[in-house]
């Protein structure tokens, strides 16, 4: 056997050899045992729920606009970064349950918009609340060693 047919011919044996091994691993996730899969409905219990959060979210970002330049209270300061968080843990589970989706199977057009849309909202939402830190870093310090944001003990 010449060297070139011998060549030829453990080429052949190891593309046989990886053939099956990658065949092996599943692709469809209808075939995947749900215990292998994540339960994003601890997340939400459907995609309309999801929806229904994420609209919900939207309509109560433009809250945040109240408190702009009216941080100069501690009630004031209380109540923005109340809504502020309160917010940001709806964004970010809202954001999971989108990007865990989108992750399932990347082929699927839809879940991605859903992460698209997210990435919207985020871009939104840090574009209303950006006023936050740069006003409470304007307090007057004078203000905050009188007890306004003094460190509690």
């Amino acid at each position: 056997m010449s060297n070139r047919v011998r060549a030829l011919f453990v080429a052949v044996l190891l593309l046989s050899l990886s053939g099956p091994a990658h065949s092996q691993q599943e692709r469809e996730r209808a075939r995947i045992p749900d215990k292998y899969k994540w339960n994003l409905s601890d997340l939400f219990p459907s995609e309309a729920a999801w929806r229904t959060a994420k609209d919900k979210l939207v309509a109560e970002i433009p809250q945040v606009r109240r408190f702009k330049g009216m941080l100069e209270g501690p009630a004031q300061l209380a109540d923005a970064l109340d809504l502020v968080n309160r917010l940001n843990k709806d964004f970010a589970r809202i954001y999971s349950y989108a990007s865990l989706v989108a992750d399932q199977d990347t082929r699927v057009s839809a879940a991605q918009g859903m992460q698209q849309e997210m990435q919207q909202v985020a871009a939104t939402f840090g574009s209303e609340v950006a006023f936050v830190e740069p006003e409470i870093l304007k307090i007057d310090k004078r203000r905050s060693t009188n007890g306004f944001l003094r460190k509690r003990g």
